[in-house]
């Protein structure tokens, strides 16, 4: 009886051994992922950083000397100097409107249009998470490249064509991150993340639905529900809510566009809330979203950065995440196309708010 009890508890001791060392093996390899996300995102250099063109070191879009350009980094504004927070990740995300970002051929003008860009700012410090979203529709000064991919100049045009005068991939997503960059006064973008809209039902469903409260008539776009609704979104009406726009016929609104962006906003903050509540409880998650949608998005991120940008955003401190929006107005072009035009000065004071602090 004695030699049975014996045996039973090596067999115990066995099975706890082999367990401990699959813990050990998983823990130690997320400890190498953490590690190489941690120095690719946060302490090497960033992969796109346009300085906007100055004039003796200041800017010369507002027109004014309120602000100067001085050591990289820093920034003097109405005589006061403000230094760039190096603990942000900041992370260029984009909607497009184009199936197949993998396809073997690439052709330039052939890319699509990016229909959703927001900037993404994670602050390695404390977890504190900020979306700055920008109008698909905003003049921003893009680079024009011809059909063989050679450089034409560059041109005053509504930032989502950016993404068409590129190759639909990796070219796509730096063209537009350097037009992002310049428009935002050299804010540098560590990563960027390019998806084919439709893959908002898959990541949707794969947390089993975000809620949102209705904020306007959204007949147009939903099966049913009238303003002030709370509504589970799933499947397709996840991907409309998002990507619906009333843009067509003469009493379509001009600001078509902010409208869809109010809702976006709505629907990520709740998404990424909902997310992160889930990866609290199994820190695989992201990984697991990530290689659900790998075929329909085109990305400078890879696992380690994943699993570094998650150890982050569970740790944070803040619930609340910070939504911003660039500010400008809406003006109807003389071609008849919506034209979303930035004010500078305002711009300006929201980058300093976000990205510095001062000396």
């Amino acid at each position: 009886m004695k030699k049975k009890s014996t045996r039973f508890l090596r067999v115990i001791q066995g099975i706890l051994i082999f367990f401990g060392i699959l813990l050990l093996a998983g823990a130690s390899t997320f400890g190498i992922l953490w590690w190489k996300g941690r120095e690719n995102l946060l302490k090497g250099r960033p992969i796109i950083q346009e300085m906007e063109r100055t004039v003796k070191g200041e800017s010369n879009r507002t027109g004014k000397k309120s602000e100067e350009f001085l050591d990289e980094g820093e920034i003097s504004y109405f005589g006061k100097k403000y230094r760039y927070k190096n603990d942000l990740i900041n992370i260029l995300c984009m909607g497009v409107d184009r199936t197949r970002l993998r396809e073997d051929e690439a052709v330039y003008g052939e890319g699509g249009q990016a229909d959703a860009i927001i900037l993404l700012s994670l602050n390695a410090k404390n977890g504190a998470i900020t979306l700055l979203h920008i109008s698909r529709e905003t003049i921003a000064e893009i680079e024009l490249y011809t059909e063989t991919g050679r450089y034409a100049g560059m041109e005053p045009k509504q930032l989502c064509l950016a993404y068409s005068y590129g190759d639909g991939r990796e070219k796509s997503c730096e063209n537009i991150g350097r037009a992002v960059s310049r428009l935002l006064y050299g804010t540098p973008i560590q990563a960027y993340l390019a998806v084919d809209m439709s893959v908002i039902r898959t990541l949707n469903d794969a947390i089993g639905g975000v809620e949102v409260v209705l904020a306007e008539d959204s007949s147009k776009f939903l099966a049913n529900g009238t303003p002030g609704d709370t509504y589970l979104l799933m499947g397709d009406e996840a991907y409309d809510y998002v990507h619906y726009r009333d843009y067509k016929g003469e009493d379509a609104p001009i600001d078509s566009n902010a409208q869809r962006m109010v809702r976006q906003k709505q629907y990520l903050e709740g998404f990424i809330q909902k997310a992160l509540e889930q990866s609290r409880r199994d820190l695989s998650l992201p990984l697991r979203l990530f290689g659900k949608i790998t075929a329909d998005m085109v990305t400078s991120l890879t696992p380690s950065d994943i699993s570094y940008l998650a150890s982050l955003a569970v740790k944070r401190e803040n619930e609340v995440i910070r939504m911003e929006s660039v500010p400008g107005k809406t003006i109807l072009g003389d071609d008849g196309y919506a034209r979303y035009l930035v004010d500078d000065e305002k711009l300006f004071a929201l980058i300093l708010g976000l990205f510095y602090e001062a000396e």
